[in-house]
């Protein structure tokens, strides 16, 4: 990725690790934008759709479901042509979380159904990609009551979240299997 677009999103990643609230909201929408100009003038595919992706994150947590999952839409488009199974993965995990927020379950297992199967196609992926890809699928399978299901991809992401050193994400998914 271009230089000036890492340190641009560096410069986001301190600001969002701060609480002060529509400042900070604002200065990084400021710095995702000029991180969007410096990676199309700098012609990098990857660096658009990282930014991109940000840009489509922030617009869900700031409550804007339609535009975030058209941002995201457009990007599983990109990362397709681009035959970028990863990328597409996570773009689509995102989506189905966000048609999971929404309670469509239907729409979340389809897109959460194809990330992971896609996921699980990419070599050398980290555990904890994995173990949150497994999380949001058990959490779909939970909400619509089928346990079988849910159980056993709590239990792949219990054993992820462990190997990744995230005790949280394994305690959460310990509470589902054993309630």
């Amino acid at each position: 990725m271009n230089t000036t677009v890492d340190d641009l999103l560096d410069r986001v990643d301190q600001l969002q690790t701060k609480k002060d609230g529509h400042a900070t909201t604002r200065a990084v929408e400021d710095l995702l934008e000029q991180a969007l100009i410096a990676a199309r003038e700098a012609q990098d595919v990857d660096a658009m759709i990282e930014v991109a992706l940000r840009v489509a994150l922030l617009k869900r947590d700031q409550g804007d479901f339609e535009s975030a999952l058209d941002d995201l839409g457009d990007l599983a488009v990109v990362a397709r042509e681009q035959g970028d199974a990863f990328t597409l993965a996570v773009v689509l995990r995102h989506m189905g979380d966000i048609f999971l927020f929404g309670e469509d379950f239907e729409m979340a297992e389809s897109y959460l159904g194809e990330a992971v199967t896609l996921l699980e196609k990419v070599p050398d992926v980290d555990p904890l990609t994995r173990a949150e890809h497994f999380r949001s699928l058990a959490l779909c399978f939970n909400a619509q009551g089928e346990r079988e299901n849910a159980q056993t991809w709590w239990r792949q992401a219990r054993d992820l979240f462990l190997i990744a050193g995230k005790e949280a994400g394994a305690v959460e998914a310990e509470s589902y299997l054993f309630p």
